[in-house]
């Protein structure tokens, strides 16, 4: 459905490590976009110290992003082989 890059803030004012999670919505239907957005709204309502909070969301000219917090971790490509 997406794409998720581990960033950090580059601008030397602090440092913050996100992950920012984009879909290509000219690639992906309107029922994947639902869902995105869906998703992004459960996000921002969940306060939970073992879960990874939403920090933003929106919308690039090519796709939708959002960013939360970056956690360090397991890939998850290995328990999906």
């Amino acid at each position: 459905m997406g794409v998720v890059y581990l960033a950090e803030r580059a601008d030397g004012q602090y440092r913050k490590q996100v992950a920012i999670k984009l879909i290509n919505s000219d690639l992906a239907g309107e029922s994947v976009l639902r869902r995105f957005r869906n998703e992004r709204q459960v996000l921002a309502t969940l306060e939970h110290p073992n879960i990874a909070r939403l920090i933003d969301g929106g919308v690039t000219a090519d796709g939708c992003l959002y960013f939360r917090d970056g956690v360090r971790g397991r890939s998850s490509h290995r328990y999906l082989v």
